[in-house]
């Protein structure tokens, strides 16, 4: 088989990666002829509502899967770690669906949400799960073909899953949750069917069950800050200026923070190994070496790919967003990705103290940086709107990559005295 087209191939990842960021900017546009800045805005709050329960039980799960298939010692093992995870995830979807059902009076009172979409935020629940600990699985097998090839399933289901049901009756809001849920649990089934084809049929074990619940019991703290990085900024934002303006912040944002994440990203993937190895091996020259490539190429790739977002911006701007969702966007997209730019020069630090080992450092970036996002996009929206909120959200990636640099620098500055030191 042609090695670049092997399951484990990098350019999966690639494909993975460029392939998601521009479907899902190219569907954004049908998705915003349906729903109103203020309803997608509603839909999304609610969604990512969902999401970060998610993020604390199936998230913490994939988690596991990817190491505890390492512990398989066998196929029939590793189809038992997974038939177990999945009972795991499917277990807590009753329970959330149950109290989905539950409080969907008081959630249509206060949301206007009926008790036939509060089901459909279940069935989001359950799809969401199933593709989380799929993607786990695949990834930890070395998948990396499959993993891209269900990815990308999801991201074209859901445009055309929500253009589908607007065109049924469904009010624009049920429309958008509802079709982010047939497009995930299309692809559920996607991870599901191909997960099974290469495991086969697995057992639930109390042995993987207990291994599961002692190996991400402790992460589900990440898992709450994972998803205050990722998706808590958007109710900030709806407190600061409203569900319109959230509605606007999360189309804009991402066509200008997701291409900065994905250059960063790709950089980090291939580099990341080498500056391991380096501070492994105690080589001060070929980690110096590695940082200096890192940081040339990430900030070119990025001046490069910002100079050509500025000349396509207003083209960009019509061809994926409905008219209702550029007021306010252009300051948005151009400086997310000057803002998530900056994140992306600071993976390079903060994966520094991964290799050093300076876990504690690492956390407390994690932390301060998502306190500091949190309240930048506040006070900002507070103070000047949507540009409030654009430039909050840059002072505040500006603040985590700084802190991760402080650290890194220290960090290496031990790490080169005790080298020296063991030499002598």
């Amino acid at each position: 088989m042609n090695l670049r087209l092997r399951q484990d191939a990098p350019v999966w990842v690639l494909v993975s990666a460029v392939g998601v960021a521009v479907i899902t900017a190219l569907g954004f546009r049908w998705i915003s002829a349906v729903a109103a800045p203020a309803e997608f805005g509603k839909a999304s709050l609610l969604y990512g509502g969902m999401l970060l329960v998610s993020a604390c039980s199936a998230g913490v799960g994939a988690q596991g899967i990817m190491r505890l298939t390492l512990d398989a010692a066998t196929s029939e093992d590793r189809a038992d770690v997974w038939s177990s995870t999945v009972a795991v995830v499917l277990a807590v979807t009753l329970v959330v669906w149950l109290a989905l059902i539950m409080v969907s009076g008081l959630l249509d009172r206060t949301w206007r949400l009926p008790r036939s979409e509060a089901v459909v935020l279940g069935l989001a629940f359950a799809a969401e799960g199933l593709k989380s600990i799929g993607a786990g699985q695949l990834t930890g097998l070395s998948l990396f073909r499959d993993a891209a090839l269900a990815q990308l399933v999801d991201v074209v289901g859901r445009p055309l899953a929500v253009v589908g049901l607007s065109h049924l009756g469904w009010s624009p809001v049920a429309s958008v949750l509802g079709g982010y849920a047939l497009g995930a649990s299309v692809a559920a089934m996607a991870f599901v069917l191909l997960v099974h084809r290469h495991l086969g049929r697995g057992r639930v074990r109390r042995r993987w069950l207990v291994a599961q619940s002692r190996y991400g019991w402790p992460l589900m703290g990440n898992g709450v800050f994972g998803w205050l990085a990722n998706s808590g900024d958007r109710y900030v934002v709806a407190a600061a200026v409203g569900l319109r303006g959230a509605g606007i912040y999360v189309a804009a944002v991402n066509l200008g923070a997701r291409p900065a994440m994905m250059l960063g990203g790709m950089i980090e993937t291939y580099l990341r190994p080498r500056l391991y190895r380096a501070a492994a091996a105690s080589d001060q020259a070929a980690l110096a070496s590695v940082r200096r490539r890192w940081l040339r190429d990430v900030i070119g790739v990025l001046a490069v790919s910002f100079t050509l977002l500025w000349a396509v911006e207003p083209w960009l701007l019509r061809a994926l967003l409905a008219p209702a969702f550029r007021e306010g966007a252009r300051v948005l997209v151009l400086v997310g990705f000057i803002a998530y730019s900056v994140l992306a020069i600071g993976y390079l630090p903060q994966r520094i103290n991964y290799a050093l080992g300076r876990t504690v450092q690492v956390a407390l970036v994690e932390i301060i940086g998502t306190l500091a996002m949190l309240a930048g996009v506040f006070i900002g929206g507070r103070l000047a709107g949507l540009t409030g909120v654009a430039f909050g959200l840059l002072l505040a990636c500006s603040v985590r990559a700084g802190l991760a640099a402080v650290f890194a620098r220290r960090g290496l500055r031990l790490w080169a005295r005790t080298s020296a030191d063991n030499r002598a």
